[in-house]
Parts: structure tokens; sequence; C-alpha cells
């Protein structure tokens, strides 16, 4: 199926993407071009992508609008088997923001429900040291670390020294010494 938007290209439902045959004017005269399957390549961030007349665009994005149509306004693109390179049209499907967490979070590829420990070596695997709103998000912020900063904030402006690190362990010890409830206890 054509790519719509970009003249001289196909795409298919299964991914691949190709180039058509063409004719292009040289100071020879014209010069005829056979197309070829393009070799997409990692963009960074685990997607394929392809460069269609000088502009980087994902694989994922051409199947879909070619096939579903243009994107939603709001929308991304969703793999529902959580693999960022299988660009499959039966994979693929135009989703909200919080539908594409909700979908990385039950395929365990989102980037803070994966974390175990925090950057100074806090776990975040024990619910007690998660700051509550954000555990609810799916996301792992340690609560040691979060109580540290603001309490350095207060002794930055009494001017007296701290050491964020030492402060951040004795929240963490602090939290860890209180048992963990029971599920379905009431609080």
């Amino acid at each position: 199926m054509r790519v719509p938007g970009v003249d001289g290209y196909d795409v298919s439902d299964a991914g691949g993407v190709r180039s058509l045959d063409r004719s292009i004017e040289t100071v020879r005269g014209p010069r005829r071009l056979r197309g070829r399957v393009l070799r997409p390549y990692d963009d960074g961030h685990g997607y394929l992508a392809v460069t269609l007349s000088g502009r980087i665009v994902r694989v994922h994005a051409l199947v879909l609008t070619a096939f579903v149509g243009p994107r939603p306004p709001g929308a991304q693109t969703c793999h529902d088997n959580g693999v960022r390179a299988d660009n499959r049209l039966r994979n693929l499907a135009w989703c909200t923001p919080t539908e594409n967490v909700a979908d990385q979070l039950r395929h365990g590829t989102h980037a803070h429900a994966r974390r175990t420990v925090c950057p100074r070596g806090h776990t975040t695997t024990d619910r007690r040291n998660l700051v509550a709103a954000q555990a609810r998000r799916g996301r792992r912020s340690c609560l040691a670390c979060d109580r540290a900063r603001s309490r350095v904030r207060s002794l930055r402006r009494a001017g007296v020294p701290y050491d964020l690190a030492a402060v951040a362990s004795t929240y963490l010890a602090e939290i860890l010494a209180v048992p963990e409830p029971e599920r379905g206890a009431a609080a």
C-alpha cells in the first residue's frame, strides 16, 4: 500500500518499506532508478525507522497511517505484544497515552516499572518505600530519597551542612522499620 503523504514509497502490513521505480532528471538526461526494499534501523529508542525523502519516519507510524488511517489527535502507537521492533499491522493500534502506559505496564516494558533500586541504591520493590501517588501510576520513586530532598531544602535554607545520601539512608531505615500492613487489612 502507498505511504500517504510521501510519494514513491510502499509499505506492507508486515512492516516492510520499499521505494518504487522512478525516473529522475540529471545533467545527462533522465535516469531510471529501480525500487528497492529499505533497510530499517534502530532510532535509538528501540523503534525501527527509515528515511523517506530526507525525513526520518518510524515504521510503525507508516504501517498504521497506510492501513488504518491518519493518527487521531493526541494518539500514540501501541505495540500489543510489547516488542517495539514488531511492526506487523496486527500488532499495532492507535491509543491514548493512558492506554499506552497501561499496555507498557502489562508487558513490563515501562522504564519506571522495571526499576528495582533508586539512584542511591535504595530498594523500590518494597511497597513501603514507594511514593504512594507515583506507585498508583505505575512508577517507582524512592520515598526515602523524596523525604530526604524535602529535608535537605530546609537544611540548606538554614545554612546547616548536610549529606543527602546520609539523610536518605536514615529515612530508609525508619521506613523499613515499620512493619508492612497485611493485604486486605483495614488501615
